[in-house]
């Protein structure tokens, strides 16, 4: 395909086109007001006024042999005008006419038309789809001229619609100009339209596609699937694209998708669904190069059987392009590291979400429900994950989301649920994210009420922004995984992904694709190295704890028999869990024989003094102050040596503790040593405080006179 010319219409005076042409009371403007939204700040405001003629005009360089016209093009309220009548919106010509698209009124809507020339000879094509005011289409028309005849193929939305030929010597109707306006009307007929972003070329062209702003999950890489033939299917597509800026062009229009929920077998689902996709990403390779993620839209089929077992629409399409097998292993499942998907990490896979209920009006209500979801600062802090898989929410990946958690049963301030939950019972609603029931035939259906369908109640009637079920059997489901994608910031879709264990298989995901949820960031992470504060290892927290988790019970931390441990608590703010770098909050942990704790470490005592005596002796002095709120020592250890390198553990004397006062010891040790000396505080299980300062040296005197007694009487 060659591009011949690409008007925006951006530039002023209409200075893209060739010539402009306005009669009566009809006129042509570059406006604001007519821009197609995604793309520019001006389009073509055309103002019909009792058919009067009003177009501009662009010449080509040659008479074509194929040519093809591409724009944006809506009309925003019902013309004045009668059933039957027409406007002749574009018209291609050469010598003789080329081909020309034609507006017709029908009812209270308006329809396409095609036409081609052979000679003075016209062949038309009339579609039956009505289209809507008000909205933006995408129209294309696809013509080519020679020795045979003329043939012409009118595009709406990215899809052929129908064809129109005659046969017969047609190089004379090689087109050489084009007049996009009005340049015939019924008479009376006046309306109002816009038309932008118009691409000629000698093939067809697509749209403008917005180009997505990374490898991530984005708006601009996730295609929505909705009926063609369904105008409230079509109304849900736009809302997607109006709430969640999907672009135009990624709305995958399906020809011949029924209205059935469910499909008889996986052939009709390839033909209703598949096929399409496949004309659509053919016709527009742009958007297949950038779509990672489907959106099941309102009215399309959710379901087919195969074996007789039911399967999920959105399993078989994150398995897109590859030959159908089902129950096929999931690449993506519970990797060992959960990461954002690019499109690059998705290795040739989809991500799927569907959105259909009872109405189009509840659909767009999971749209809504998500874009509150997101639209959080963080949960709240009542906010909780019900879920019996205990030893998850107790796992650091657990204690990570930073939220309440709970066994499943009645739920009040619900945000998650997670397994097989029965017939569930609510109280006070929480933020209600996403409701997973993994119990059989949880997610049968979207559109049928049932006791057994948990997802659809979940969604419909509790107020649940997204559900995962499944349709018959059971498939695996990781809860790791699939939360720990949403902390990182990963869509609902990418949580997904990696939650379920198999593709073309029975799992339903429901819901908003592109749904966040910010758990708390704020709180406090727990750090360890064994000895000394020097060997904690500030890189790997041994716990997460909540901001307002102050008296935290941790088990299972894994302690080596007979080894201390040094703990220190930092906080933690913000999304990027910005750490404080102190060490202020810390404690010392000693473990047993068997790894277990042997208890508080007392304090140490103070104010250790040192006198030598006679014959030998050295007498100790210290005093202690058990600190408030813990436990007194039961005794004291008294430690010598020769040298300053004193260890504890098995000191040489001790004292009974009778209270927080002064003590003293007296040593009988050998003459003419030196020593050194210290003292510990040590609990009734033996845990020792550290040393008290070391005095020294001293050095014992054996041939030391006693102490001189003093005798007084009395006198006058």
């Amino acid at each position: 395909m060659a591009i011949l010319h690409y008007i925006d219409n951006e530039v002023p005076d209409f200075a893209e086109w060739d010539s402009v042409w306005e009669e009566g009371s009809s006129t042509i403007a570059r406006s604001g007001g007519a821009s197609f939204p995604e793309r520019g700040s001006y389009g073509l405001l055309v103002d019909v006024v009792s058919a009067a003629k009003v177009y501009v005009q662009k010449n080509l360089a040659s008479a074509q042999v194929a040519l093809a016209v591409g724009l944006w093009f809506r009309l925003p309220s019902e013309p004045t005008w009668s059933s039957g009548n027409a406007l002749y919106l574009l018209d291609c010509r050469g010598t003789d006419k080329s081909m020309a698209v034609r507006l017709q009124a029908s009812g209270s809507s308006f329809r396409l038309q095609i036409l081609t020339y052979q000679g003075a000879n016209e062949a038309a094509y009339t579609d039956t789809l009505p289209l809507a005011y008000n909205r933006w289409y995408y129209v294309a028309a696809v013509g080519e001229w020679d020795g045979s005849g003329a043939q012409a193929g009118l595009y709406l939305d990215g899809v052929l619609r129908g064809t129109a030929s005659k046969a017969g010597e047609a190089t004379s109707n090689r087109p050489t100009y084009i007049r996009l306006g009005n340049t015939w009307a019924n008479a009376g007929v006046s309306m109002t339209f816009h038309a932008d972003e118009v691409k000629v070329a000698t093939s067809y062209p697509e749209p403008y596609v917005p180009t997505p702003p990374d490898e991530y999950p984005c708006a601009e890489r996730t295609c929505v699937l909705f009926r063609q033939v369904s105008s409230i299917s079509e109304q849900f597509a736009d809302y997607c694209v109006s709430q969640l800026g999907i672009p135009r062009a990624n709305l995958i229009p399906l020809a011949a998708a029924a209205a059935d929920e469910s499909l008889a077998d996986y052939a009709t689902f390839q033909t209703q669904v598949e096929d399409g996709i496949d004309d659509y990403f053919a016709l527009n390779p742009t958007v297949a190069d950038n779509c990672s993620c489907f959106l099941v839209g309102f009215g399309v089929p959710g379901y087919f059987v195969s074996g007789g077992v039911r399967h999920s629409a959105t399993a078989r399409l994150m398995n897109y392009g590859t030959a159908f097998s089902s129950q096929t292993a999931n690449p993506l499942y519970a990797p060992s590291t959960v990461s954002r998907l690019t499109q690059t990490a998705l290795g040739g896979k989809y991500l799927a979400c569907r959105i259909d209920l009872d109405t189009v009006a509840d659909a767009k209500t999971l749209i809504d429900r998500a874009l509150t979801v997101a639209a959080l600062a963080e949960l709240p802090d009542t906010d909780t994950l019900y879920c019996d898989e205990a030893d998850y929410l107790a796992s650091l990946g657990g204690q990570h989301l930073r939220i309440l958690t709970a066994a499943l049963g009645t739920y009040a301030n619900d945000a998650f649920i997670w397994g097989n939950t029965g017939t569930p019972s609510f109280g006070t609603a929480g933020s209600r994210a996403v409701f997973v029931d993994d119990s059989t035939e949880s997610g049968y259906a979207l559109r049928t009420a049932d006791p057994l369908y948990t997802v659809r109640s979940a969604l419909l009637t509790t107020g649940y922004a997204a559900g995962l079920g499944e349709c018959v059997a059971v498939d695996g489901f990781d809860a790791k995984s699939f939360f720990e994608m949403l902390r990182v910031g990963g869509t609902l879709a990418e949580a997904f992904a990696v939650a379920v264990e198999h593709l073309d298989y029975v799992a339903v995901a429901v819901g908003n694709p592109l749904m966040t949820v910010a758990f708390q960031d704020d709180g406090y992470n727990l750090y360890r190295g064994a000895g000394g504060i020097e060997n904690v290892d500030f890189d790997s927290p041994v716990a997460y704890l909540r901001k307002d988790n102050l008296n935290p019970t941790l088990t299972a931390l894994g302690h080596a028999a007979s080894t201390r441990y040094t703990y220190v608590l930092r906080p933690v703010r913000g999304a990027s869990e910005l750490v404080t770098p102190d060490l202020s909050c810390n404690i010392e942990f000693e473990a047993d024989g068997a790894g277990d704790w042997l208890g508080d470490r007392p304090a140490m005592p103070h104010g250790l003094a040192a006198a030598v005596k006679d014959a030998g002796k050295i007498e100790v002095r210290w005093g202690y102050t058990t600190p408030y709120g813990e436990s007194p020592p039961a005794d004291f250890g008294i430690y010598y040596a020769h040298s300053p390198d004193i260890t504890p553990g098995s000191p040489q004397a001790t004292e009974t503790y009778t209270g927080d006062t002064l003590y003293a010891k007296t040593l009988s040790l050998t003459g003419g040593q030196t020593y050194y000396l210290a003292v510990t505080a040590r609990s009734s299980s033996g845990v020792e405080s550290h040393l008290s300062e070391i005095v020294g040296p001293c050095v014992a005197d054996a041939s030391a006179p006693a102490a001189p007694q003093l005798y007084a009487s009395a006198s006058f």
